[in-house]
């Protein structure tokens, strides 16, 4: 297999292998767009401690958090 040329910034383009079906270089482009948008909607709720997790209090997750740094 042939070495490809690195661009601009040094990166390689790994699709532009068509030969390796594996890599599903085709699909690649609709692949990243949707995982793009996708990040969008499943985003984490900024304010989910505050409203959902109403049974542990800000003191509760710092000891929580200075126990799991620990570990």
């Amino acid at each position: 297999m042939k070495q490809e040329k690195p661009e601009a910034e040094g990166i390689f383009n790994i699709d532009t292998r068509h030969e390796d079906p594996l890599m599903c270089t085709l699909y690649a482009a609709d692949i990243y767009s949707s995982l793009y948008t996708e990040q969008f909607d499943r985003r984490p709720s900024p304010d989910y401690m505050e409203k959902l997790q109403k049974d542990i209090t800000q003191g509760m997750r710092g000891i929580l958090v200075d126990w799991l740094v620990e570990i």
